[in-house]
């Protein structure tokens, strides 16, 4: 079940008695409004509202949670609405029942966790909102979480008597990620496979995951065989640089065994120019990278399992016409993992690498009709 944790609340999907309890405790501010009031508190309607919100979750329209605090009280809902897959988009939408739960930012948390949830796991990268002009704490809300007032609907709401502006905000993937300083941008696709008695995973890479990149990348015999050039180590901010580039135009997988990380790997649109020049221009070629940075899994099949789980997803899912690797002649385990999984010689040269260990880069491809 899905569960979104903050720091003094959690996400997670409502069941039929927290809808109920929401109706029951919704409290409309008459001496304040802000908002249209929503007439009816019966049961039946709670009932409906479950029903909707499970229909509306399976047919990917939208996804609604429950805000519950620490101690597993609903206290609220939040959503992503409208969910445009063509389009990478969705609407907000957020209520705290009782005054009591109000203005303690218990609200700007869902929303921060909810709109993250959208970024860095359903791929949108556009989420918009919307509230009346008088409406201040809910603009100081969005403007604080980054939203860009893009619009005002003139006196397009009667609402108390008078009519109200509506005001539209919106928020690009980019600058979620500028304003919270992510570093990696993630997806939300999982693959998995099998390597003896062993679960292999690959979940999506993200952040979290920093501090066992900063590991792995620090080792100096996980990277000789990771790294044609000869590197003892990346730093901190090296790693940023690697893993935040590359996952603008790459799936990135944190690799699991057994529930235990234990690598990364990531299916990247081909970004050199000499191995492009190659190809027809119209062709999808992309390119698979891997490290194993838990020692102990080394010899294990892990590898030959990921290169299977990213060449089914790669042109399956991705519908890509060619995937080119570049091992180097000295690597000879890497180079039987891609053979394992169909990859042929396609080329070879003199090494580019720094340093002395690789004197030669091996191309191999794979093209989508050989699968």
């Amino acid at each position: 079940m899905l569960k979104l944790q903050g720091n003094n609340i959690y996400l997670a999907a409502m069941e039929r008695q927290d809808c109920r309890k929401l109706y029951k405790d919704n409290e409309y501010d008459f001496k304040n409004p802000r908002e249209p009031i929503l007439f009816g508190c019966s049961i039946e309607e709670a009932d409906e509202w479950f029903e909707e919100i499970q229909k509306l979750l399976k047919e990917n329209i939208n996804i609604r949670l429950g805000i519950f605090l620490n101690d597993g009280t609903v206290i609220g809902d939040v959503a992503l609405q409208g969910i445009d897959d063509k389009n990478r988009s969705c609407d907000l939408g957020i209520g705290i029942a009782k005054f009591t739960n109000r203005s303690k930012g218990y609200g700007t948390e869902a929303l921060r966790l909810i709109i993250d949830y959208g970024f860095n796991n359903l791929g949108v990268e556009r989420v918009t909102a919307n509230t009346l002009e008088i409406n201040i704490p809910a603009q100081k809300a969005l403007e604080k979480l980054g939203f860009v007032l893009e619009g005002r609907a003139r006196k397009a709401v009667y609402f108390a008597g008078t009519r109200r502006d509506n005001l539209y905000y919106g928020l690009l993937v980019d600058e979620w990620r500028t304003v919270h300083n992510i570093i990696i941008k993630t997806h939300n696709i999982t693959l998995s496979g099998k390597a003896g008695a062993s679960n292999i995973m690959l979940r999506p890479l993200c952040d979290e995951h920093l501090p066992l990149l900063y590991k792995w990348n620090a080792d100096p015999e996980v990277l000789y065989w990771s790294e044609g050039d000869d590197v003892q180590e990346y730093d901190s901010e090296t790693v940023h640089d690697i893993y935040g580039g590359v996952s603008q135009s790459a799936f990135c997988f944190l690799v699991e065994a057994d529930g235990v990380p234990v690598g990364e790997c990531w299916l990247q649109k081909m970004n050199l120019k000499q191995v492009l020049e190659k190809y027809p221009e119209n062709i999808d070629v992309r390119r698979i990278d891997m490290m194993i940075g838990e020692k102990t899994y080394w010899n294990r099949g892990i590898g030959t399992v990921i290169i299977k789980a990213l060449v089914d997803f790669a042109f399956e899912c991705e519908g890509v016409d060619i995937l080119h690797v570049i091992v180097s002649d000295y690597n000879i385990r890497s180079r039987r993992v891609f053979e394992k999984n169909g990859f042929t010689v396609f080329m070879r040269e003199a090494s580019t690498a720094s340093g002395g260990k690789a004197k030669e880069d091996i191309h191999l491809q794979l093209a989508k009709q050989k699968v």
